[in-house]
């Protein structure tokens, strides 16, 4: 028994001593997420910013090294350290400047972007249609200028939603040269597509289609329905029609109706003619007649024909100059075009329509523009007989979306698609001299550029040895690039790491002997 008690106390201690060891010993475990390239298109020398989010999932502070590999080279690594349950960015500022297609990755993460030669330019592209049912077509058409004074040649990349949806080889494009580009894609998600073709950008719509709104059980039933009825038709067809009926008393004929024979003429009153009496005797009494004398009938005499009276001749008809009547002007409108058919907030869309007089009449025409059912504009054509005239107006639309204009029953669709927000990106840091004596001023520049499509303001921060040392705040407009300075100078000899929203270098203050 007292062998076994000795062992007591002894259990605790090593309980506690393991526990300690597990704690001293508990690493910090890194996640590395959330891989950003912004943007996806640049041209040779401009900057590209790579950023990763860096998370230590594990119970001990500690500091990871991100490794960027560019075309599976290491191009850049940083030390990021980051807290228990804490997240850091990591960023990179790249820049190249040889034309091509780059690939990244840092850690099990991948992704790539395009370096454009920098005398291309590309149109803004075309799409058509930008609507489509799934599965259907779109067209994306570009056209390549070569604003250089060298050949060049450039695999250039179409993304939608930010994947490769294919490529165009341009080969040897000579200066001052265009060449068109056209891609086709299948639409088979529904929802909006972000095209990128170099720096430009586009959307088109995905829709449903009619035969895909309904679930299968729904086809199956109206399939049914519709098989019963085509039965129901058959059996109809087929059945021998039923017996005549018999025994039915024929209708009997109409007949037509006579007109009344004509009243007779009435005859004469005959005329009776008394036959004088016999003489007798005074006193004796008048005999009576035996017979009475018969009238003497006198022949009808038949009516002489009537002779017709003569026509009274009309009253001369009142004599009143012919005067032609005018004819309206009869007009006709066709062939509405609207180009293009997508543009930016802000850029101008030209809607036109052809108005034809096809009377004999010369006449002046209103011709209306509404633009979402609402009158958008007016013009007033003056037409001599058969000719035709084009018409056409000039719409901005700062708000985007989908637009339906009309002219005179004519119809059809353009859209207005979002501006970029502004991006500013840093590249070329400069630091003049590099090594410089106590209190010698020193100069570090860099170059700012708007990559967006809107105007806007960034504030450049200069750090030196993680302390901000300078704010310069610079205003540009799209794709407008400036230099920013910052003038210094450190009385205490060393070294100096700077930092300029992420690009990194150092100079050296040397000590001042003569002083």
């Amino acid at each position: 028994m007292k062998k076994v008690l000795w062992l007591l106390p002894v259990i605790p201690m090593l309980v506690f001593g393991l526990t300690a060891a597990i704690l001293v010993n508990a690493d910090a475990i890194f996640k590395v997420s959330n891989l950003t390239i912004n943007p996806k298109t640049v041209k040779e020398g401009e900057t590209v910013n790579i950023t990763v989010l860096v998370s230590n999932v594990g119970d001990t502070k500690d500091t990871y090294t991100v490794e960027l590999q560019i075309n599976d080279e290491v191009k850049s690594t940083k030390d990021v350290t980051v807290n228990t349950g804490d997240s850091k960015e990591a960023k990179f500022a790249v820049s190249l400047g040889t034309s091509g297609e780059y690939s990244v990755q840092i850690d099990d993460l991948t992704s790539s972007f395009s370096v454009m030669p920098y005398d291309l330019k590309l149109d803004r592209p075309i799409i058509d249609p930008t609507e489509i049912t799934e599965g259907g077509s779109v067209t994306i058409s570009t056209l390549a200028n070569n604003e250089g004074e060298e050949v060049f040649s450039y695999t250039l990349i179409l993304r939608i939603n930010s994947e490769v949806a294919g490529n165009y080889d341009i080969t040897n494009l000579e200066p001052g040269s265009s060449e068109e580009i056209n891609f086709t894609v299948i639409g088979d998600e529904v929802g909006d597509h972000i095209i990128e073709l170099g720096k430009q950008t586009g959307l088109f719509v995905v829709k449903k289609s009619f035969w895909a709104m309904f679930p299968p059980y729904l086809w199956a039933i109206f399939g049914a329905i519709l098989s019963i009825l085509i039965l129901f038709v058959i059996v109809l067809v087929i059945m021998p029609p039923g017996k005549k009926r018999t025994g039915a008393a024929p209708k009997a004929k109409k007949s037509r109706k006579q007109a009344p024979p004509p009243d007779p003429m009435p005859l004469p009153t005959p005329t009776l003619i008394p036959t004088p009496p016999t003489e007798a005797p005074a006193g004796a009494p008048m005999p009576m007649p035996t017979s009475f004398p018969t009238a003497a009938v006198p022949p009808s005499p038949i009516p002489a024909p009537i002779a017709p009276a003569a026509p009274v001749p009309p009253p001369p008809p009142t004599v009143t100059p012919h005067v032609p009547s005018a004819t309206r002007p009869i007009f006709t409108v066709s062939n509405l075009n609207i180009t293009p058919n997508q543009v930016k907030q802000g850029e101008s869309i030209n809607i036109s329509a052809i108005v034809t007089n096809g009377s004999t009449t010369e006449g002046k025409y209103s011709l209306v523009l509404r633009i979402n059912g609402v009158v958008e504009n007016i013009t007033e054509l003056s037409l001599t007989p058969g000719a035709s005239q084009v018409a056409t107006f000039t719409v901005v639309k700062d708000s985007p979306g989908d637009y339906y204009a009309e002219v005179d029953g004519l119809g059809g669709a353009f859209s207005v698609i979002p501006l970029i927000p502004a991006h500013f990106t840093i590249s070329n840091l400069v630091i003049a001299p590099e090594r410089a004596k106590q209190g010698a001023a020193i100069t570090i520049s860099a170059i700012v550029t708007n990559t967006g499509e809107v105007n806007g303001t960034y504030s450049v921060v200069l750090r030196i040895k993680g302390i901000a040392e300078g704010i310069e705040e610079i205003t540009l407009s799209a794709n407008e690039s400036k230099r920013v300075d910052f003038n210094i100078t450190k009385d205490t000899p060393g070294f100096y790491q700077v930092d300029l929203e992420g690009i990194t270098g150092r100079f050296v203050v040397e000590m001042d002997w003569t002083a």
